[in-house]
Order: structure tokens, then sequence, then C-alpha cells
């Protein structure tokens, strides 16, 4: 802990500043001649690295009704944590989103079905792809691509 000796004259006021670094992130309480106060040191912000691979995605008819499957794996492998917005799209249009939390070191899977009747897409190819957003900010950090599936007739 650091130290310094100021000494003051009756009447005298004087502003002391010192740097500390505590090693346990809490509340510290610092004590001066019967006069105390306290702050709170906090833990390292830390940095998180995420991503994603390509969905995996899928198609089927169940009688009249076309489903629609995707499956997306989140990981953090930096030492920050967060919250993240997952956003869905099928050829480049926005279908759905899905929000978690990623500890440092963690990882989520998510998946969506949805009904061709309310996405309405034309039998034949589709692309699918998932966009990350970490911690609310724009920053959006991209698939390594798209992934393909058919839309039986």
């Amino acid at each position: 802990m650091a130290t310094k000796t100021i000494t003051l004259d009756p009447s005298e006021s004087r502003e002391v500043a010192f740097t500390f670094t505590p090693s346990v992130a809490k509340v510290h309480v610092v004590s001066v001649d019967g006069l105390s106060g306290s702050f709170q040191a906090l833990g390292p912000v830390g940095v998180a690295q995420i991503y994603t691979f390509r969905p995996l995605t899928s198609s089927w008819r169940v009688g009249d009704t076309v489903y629609i499957w995707g499956s997306a794996w989140v990981f953090n492998k930096g030492d920050g944590a967060g919250e993240y917005t997952e956003e869905w799209y099928i050829d480049d249009v926005l279908v759905g989103t899905n929000e978690g939390y990623l500890a440092p070191e963690a990882y989520d899977n998510n998946e969506k079905i949805w009904h061709n009747t309310e996405l309405r897409l034309a039998p034949g190819e589709h692309r699918m792809h998932v966009v990350l957003k970490w911690n609310g900010h724009e920053d959006r950090y991209p698939t390594t691509g798209y992934s393909t599936f058919e839309v039986p007739l």
C-alpha cells in the first residue's frame, strides 16, 4: 500500500492524490486520522473475441408444411464477458434474432425453425447466414460464409 506523509498548519487544506492498484476487485476503505472513505476497484474489462461458423441448415416437408431449420454456434475466445445478438438472414433478409450472454472461454448453440408459411420462400435453393453483434455495438461479426438449403416443391 502506498503511503504519503503531509503536514498541514491549522486551517490549511491541500489536495492529496496517489495511485493505488489493488490486487482484488472489491470495495476498499481508506482511513486517515479518523476520517474514512471508500472506493470500488473493478476487475479487468477484458476483450471478447467472438465468432461463429457458417450455420447448419436444412429443410423438409411434412404434409403441406415446409420447415426450415438453422443452427449456429457462438464462441468467445477472449477474457471479457458480454451479451451478444445473433441476426439470422435468409437470402440477405433478416428473418430472426437471438440474444445471449457469453462468459470468457464460453460457447453457445442456438437453433431456429421457421414454417415456410411465415417466410414465403419459393421452391429451390436459398442461402442462410448469421451476423453477430457484441454488447449492443453496431460492430458486426459475420459468419465465415453462407449455407445453402433447398425448399422442396
